[in-house]
């Protein structure tokens, strides 16, 4: 057959086949195969609301995520707001917090008094789904809501950015670079960063808050403004308890009924109902293991450093160590602050005596750190964390019992070290603020990924079922039941530090007890920590003992209106000074410890200023991590509740207190003031007018910054659009290149 012949039966497929070719080079192989993919992988996966949405749709979002991540839309985020932060972080975050982003966060609620707490902080990054889920929705809702931004104005906005944010690029560099690589068009990509930017506008419009009223701003003006200033004697119910018989307990009905009454509230907890924040519900407790060595009984098993050795050391830190700054112009002196400055190293010679100190601690360190190493597998259970799970922890106990008790580890050690005194022993069931307060467990640092450390005692409070709402223990690995931890050191063991005092351990934990009401008044509870010295008794703390001393504080506490009025009514005889030394002849000299201190009771100037309720609730949510600060965080409490009380005694037309002196009962701190002097520094009308478009401003901004994390929290992404799997798992979703449809 003819080539013209072959050519004339053929024409139609090599049409064909020149079209395809000429298509091609038109959009680039990339560019084809992407549109080829689009054209399958059209299963039907999720629901939004009544839409469908695809597999390939899901695909596209997350291609469109590493595009924006190739075009730094993070630190451009970043930059922005909290709405953008946030954004930023549920879309590229993967779920973990930068460290360097929870310190400016916190950093920004303390100092603006923005109302997020760890728990929503925590929340954000707890989706259920993957980033591309949460950014096709965002970007549908924008859309539905009419947002949208021309791919001019993304022009200009990448073309400002682009130098700052691509190491001095143009935007011609930076687009040709990226399109090659993602094998798309220059009005996709900015179809895309615009995309982006409507998402970040919605969210501005959905968390703008308008409704900051006349009478709150009134209100912050006047906490924020305004001072109350006072002049009393201060009478506190634990002083008086002094004067009290020692031995002598209430009846029994009366203990038992305060029991009862309490027993199912946790401490501190200040309410109308409670005001003395009473509360006797036991918190979480955990109970551990531990196996010790002190730094101190190491370091005398440490030779002393041949003259090679200091120096082989001096040679590897020196630049990093031994270094001082000095003027870098010849004639201007070191100390001078307008000097420009260089390092230079120090001679051996110059440091020659810390050299020995640093090398020893850090042969210290490490040493202690080998022998703990030796240990961990021979108390280490051979098991997966969902083995343990699955065995239970009666049976797990058992086998850890039978084959992997710290005891065994210690005769091991003890014949391949034995100078060095291991200590071993179990606790008693701790709470965080327990074990804040053990002078061993508080200083127990542990180790979690990209070099985060946090506070054991913080970490071992997230084991199961516990929870944490802690945002900076989210890259710290969660503990579980007798799994061995460690070796886990203390929070001064650095290299180049003294070592006093200083202990390493393995820990395990090997029970774990939910908050729950005590069982009866006679309950008593082992309290005993890390223990080094064998003459130290367990610390036992029977609940019984508490309420009695409760029971008793709060009779002597009503008895102290009574009190008051004594000294109201010598006042009334008298004179101020006059009353107060009767007061102090009759009552301060049994109290006083010191016969030689001064008198117990004198008048006392105070000023008072309101805390926000907004500080409150974000140290409550502190709180709520460390316990050890509630009492702190109650005191304000106390404190803005006397606030409140002698405000209202102020006459609204006047400045200062009519009908003084007079009895003020403060039941948050067992006190009762006897009030000389009450006045007030009211805001003007031109003061108050001069703040109140500042303080509408700010209030707005803040309500605005802080509803944001709630916007883009991912449990309420996916519920306000209605999300839902279509009986398919998240992980059964295939890649764009994979899909067979």
């Amino acid at each position: 057959m003819s080539l013209v012949r072959w050519l004339r039966k053929n024409n139609k497929k090599l049409m064909a086949v020149f079209v395809i070719l000429i298509m091609i080079s038109f959009l680039g192989v990339g560019q084809m195969m992407r549109y080829a993919s689009r054209q399958s992988g059209q299963k039907t996966v999720a629901f939004y609301g009544k839409n469908k949405i695809t597999d390939r749709e899901l695909a596209e979002a997350r291609e469109e995520l590493e595009l924006l991540q190739a075009l730094q839309a993070q630190s451009f985020l970043q930059s922005s707001d909290m709405r953008g932060l946030f954004l930023g972080e549920i879309l590229f975050s993967e779920r973990s917090i930068n460290p360097r982003i929870l310190s400016f966060l916190n950093q920004s609620i303390q100092q603006n008094g923005l109302g997020i707490t760890p728990e929503q902080i925590t929340r954000l990054y707890q989706g259920t789904s993957a980033p591309n889920v949460y950014w096709f929705l965002l970007k549908k809702e924008a859309r539905q809501a009419g947002m949208a931004i021309d791919n001019k104005t993304i022009r200009m906005l990448l073309n400002q950015v682009a130098s700052e944010l691509f190491n001095g690029q143009t935007y011609k560099q930076l687009m040709q670079q990226t399109m090659q690589r993602f094998s798309m068009s220059e009005a996709e990509i900015l179809e895309t960063y615009g995309s982006l930017l409507s998402v970040l506008q919605f969210s501005r419009m959905a968390t703008q808050m308008d409704d900051v009223t006349t009478s709150q701003i009134k209100h912050m003006a006047s906490w924020t403004k305004e001072t109350l200033s006072t002049e009393s004697v201060k009478l506190e119910a634990a002083d008086f308890l002094k004067l009290e018989d020692p031995n002598a307990v209430p009846a029994e009905s009366v203990l038992t009924a305060h029991f009862n009454q309490y027993k199912g509230i946790e401490p501190g907890t200040l309410s109308d109902d409670n005001p003395y924040g009473l509360g006797y519900k036991l918190p979480n407790q955990i109970q551990l293991e531990y196996m010790v060595v002190q730094l101190d009984d190491v370091k005398k098993t440490i030779n002393k450093p041949s003259a090679q050795d200091l120096e082989d050391y001096y040679q590897r830190v020196a630049s990093s160590v031994f270094t001082r700054q000095v003027s870098a112009d010849p004639n201007m002196d070191d100390d001078d602050p307008n000097a420009p400055k260089k390092d230079i190293v120090l001679s051996y010679a110059e440091v020659a005596s810390e050299v020995e100190k640093r090398l020893i601690v850090d042969k210290t360190i490490q040493k202690t750190s080998d022998i703990l190493q030796q240990a961990r597998p021979l108390v280490q259970i051979p098991l997966s964390e969902e083995e343990a799970k699955a065995k239970g922890p009666e049976a797990l106990a058992s086998i850890v019992d039978a084959n992997y008790p710290f005891s065994k580890a210690a005769e091991t050690l003890k014949i391949s070290y034995p100078s060095v005194p291991v200590y071993m022993g179990t606790t008693g069931l701790l709470s965080q603020s327990d074990m804040g307060s053990d002078p061993y467990l508080r200083r127990l640092v542990a180790s979690g990924s990209g070099n985060t450390m946090a506070r054991l005692v913080d970490v071992l409070f997230t084991v199961e079922p516990l929870k944490s709402s802690d945002p900076s223990l989210m890259s710290m690995s969660k503990p579980w039941l007798f799994n061995t931890l460690g070796p886990i050191k203390d929070q001064g063991t650095r290299p180049g530090t003294s070592v006093t005092g200083q202990i390493m351990a393995l820990i395990r934990i090997v029970a774990v007890k939910p908050s729950t009401e005590p069982a009866s008044l006679a309950d008593v509870y082992n309290k005993t920590g890390i223990i080094l010295d064998a003459d130290q008794e367990p610390k036992q703390v029977v609940l019984k003992d508490t309420i009695v001393k409760d029971v008793k504080t709060l009779q002597v506490y009503e008895s102290l209106k009574g009190k008051a009025q004594e000294l109201l009514d010598l006042v009334a005889a008298g004179s101020w000074d006059s009353a107060v030394n009767q007061f102090n002849s009759q009552y301060g000299a049994k109290i006083k410890a010191n016969p030689a201190d001064p008198n117990l009771f004198s008048v006392q100037p105070r000023p008072l200023r309101r805390a926000p309720d907004s500080q409150i609730a974000q140290m409550a949510g502190m709180a709520k991590m460390n316990p050890m600060i509630l009492s702190y965080v109650n005191s304000i409490r106390a404190d803005n509740q006397l606030f409140d009380t002698l405000y209202k005694m102020i006459p609204a037309d006047k400045d200062k207190a009519d009908n003084l002196p007079v009895a003020v009962a403060s039941p948050a701190d067992y006190s009762v003031y006897c009030i000389k002097d009450l006045s007030v520094s009211r805001l003007s009308q031109q003061e108050y007018e001069k703040a109140k478009a500042e303080m509408i401003i700010r209030e707005t901004q803040i309500a605005a910054q802080s509803i944001a994390i709630v916007h883009f929290t991912p449990d309420n992404i996916l519920s306000r659009m209605s999300f839902k799997w279509k009986d398919v798992k998240p992980d059964d979703i295939t890649d764009a290149n994979d899909s067979k449809d």
